[in-house]
């Protein structure tokens, strides 16, 4: 039996996820959604931060402090950074970035083991990737120019690094899989600044009165909901066999 925690940030990430367990139960960690289920033997507890480097790290003690788990996964949506990786497909993390004030970094790393293992048991469907976590939405022709050559698969998301940080500090492995949400080729960082909150949460307001002036950009707001759905059901098809077989 291994006890697993598990972070996403958004409703799109996470319960897809909790329907592929039809016994899971809904509760509150320190404000943030969780669910918490049994995947074969392995009991896992899923906890929703919302988006962000501060969200995904608050939510990610909470979590810690609560389920005490034997390891942490980091779930959830990413943007491709350069060609080859298409809506759908799946990446997990074997070097972690952060990129701030133009400048990209090293961060503390996913655990070589757990993501060897992960790896392993997703087999040819996933795609080993380096990810570059930011804590605003930034726009890909921003950070592609910084990226080297020799960086394999990267992509863009935003609560990686902070995830991976806050189990370093309590000394739990880690490893992050995510699914890709935009291809390299599209970058919906003007949409989602234009039609966000700075708490990262939608503006219903804002977005009504932006399609009501502007109707041409509800094609792609419609696009980048279905490419969510898209990637949330291939994340979910890919764990749930997983959770099972983690040790």
């Amino acid at each position: 039996m291994t006890t697993i925690g598990l972070v996403c940030a958004i409703p799109q990430e996470s319960r897809p996820i909790a329907k592929r367990f039809p016994g899971s139960s809904k509760l509150r960690l320190a404000g943030f959604p969780a669910w918490t289920f049994q995947a074969g033997n392995n009991p896992v507890t899923l906890i929703e931060s919302g988006m962000g480097p501060a969200q995904a790290a608050a939510a990610t003690a909470a979590l810690i402090e609560s389920a005490r788990p034997d390891l942490v996964l980091n779930a959830g949506f990413c943007g491709a950074l350069a060609p080859g990786l298409s809506v759908g497909d799946l990446v997990l993390a074997r070097q972690q970035y952060s990129w701030s004030s133009g400048s990209l970094s090293p961060a503390p790393q996913p655990d070589s083991r757990l993501a060897g293992i992960m790896l392993q048991t997703l087999g040819s469907a996933c795609h080993p990737g380096s990810f570059v976590s930011t804590a605003t939405f930034a726009g890909k022709s921003d950070i592609c120019p910084f990226i080297p050559y020799t960086v394999s698969n990267p992509v863009l998301e935003m609560e990686s690094a902070a995830v991976i940080r806050t189990c370093h500090e309590a000394r739990i492995p880690v490893a992050a899989l995510r699914a890709v949400s935009d291809a390299s080729d599209e970058d919906p960082s003007a949409l989602v600044t234009r039609l966000f909150n700075r708490d990262f949460t939608l503006n219903r307001g804002r977005t009504a009165i932006t399609l009501l002036g502007n109707p041409g950009m509800l094609p792609q707001l419609l696009r980048l909901a279905a490419n969510a759905r898209r990637a949330g059901t291939a994340l979910a098809d890919a764990l749930a066999p997983t959770l099972e077989k983690l040790a």
